[in-house]
């Protein structure tokens, strides 16, 4: 039995042809989490206006039909302005669509990744080149590991993987499916005080942010997949 969404918040997060005039869509809704969407004809000339809906960073409200994974569009309206979003900013809105299509499974409501997606398309819209890149990456660290814990793939950042606590002076290495522990090899090994600090919020330092962004690069790796991301491309 066909079921229907209406009028439901979205961001279009990538797209990829069908067809001569049509694609498949991968959209982040409210209420309904990801799904996929087949748009049919939106990239013939007489739906040109369409076409541009199916834009990313554009807040829209979506209609689709179907009983399978693969709903069928049929209607996408703009409910504002499409971010402006260039420069680095734009590289790490591509970096966050390719996060939720890979990460998120489908049809499950996020609503606290929803908001916090819409809230940081804001903010990159406000980056400006020479702003440098310290606000950008406190904005990606604080998203990915938001979207490890709502997939359920988090873990202490306070305590090893055997109840002890965290010393700021020790290293740790990261075992998959259990959490740090402690390590005398410091060779890929992160800084107990980096860690403290990501879980307190603090990413003021650039050394820390350094530490950290290799620590959630580790911390991904298993969660998206052996392909590599393509938008991580744009940041060499």
């Amino acid at each position: 039995m066909a079921t229907s969404i209406t009028d439901q918040a979205v961001y279009i997060l990538h797209t990829r042809p069908y067809g001569d005039t049509s694609v498949i869509a991968d959209c982040f809704t409210r209420d309904f989490g990801r799904i996929s969407v087949y748009a049919r004809g939106v990239r013939s000339k007489k739906k040109s206006q369409l076409r541009t809906l199916v834009d990313p960073f554009i807040p829209s409200l979506i209609s689709v039909i179907g009983s399978g994974s693969l709903k069928t569009l049929t209607s996408l309206e703009s409910i504002g302005p499409a971010r402006t979003i260039a420069g680095r900013a734009l590289y790490c809105g591509f970096y966050l669509n390719e996060l939720l299509v890979r990460l998120l499974p489908e049809g499950e409501a996020q609503p606290e990744i929803f908001n916090y997606y819409k809230n940081i398309l804001e903010e990159f819209s406000c980056y400006q080149e020479g702003d440098g890149d310290a606000g950008l990456e406190v904005l990606l660290r604080t998203f990915e590991w938001l979207l490890v814990q709502q997939v359920g793939a988090a873990f202490s950042l306070t305590e090893t993987a055997r109840g002890q606590l965290i010393d700021p002076q020790g290293f740790y290495r990261l075992v998959l499916s259990q959490g740090l522990v402690s390590t005398t090899d410091r060779a890929g090994a992160f800084l107990g005080s980096s860690i403290l600090k990501f879980a307190q919020g603090d990413l003021t330092e650039a050394e820390t942010r350094k530490d950290i962004k290799y620590f959630m690069r580790v911390v991904l790796r298993p969660l998206v997949g052996s392909r590599p991301l393509k938008s991580q491309e744009l940041f060499r």
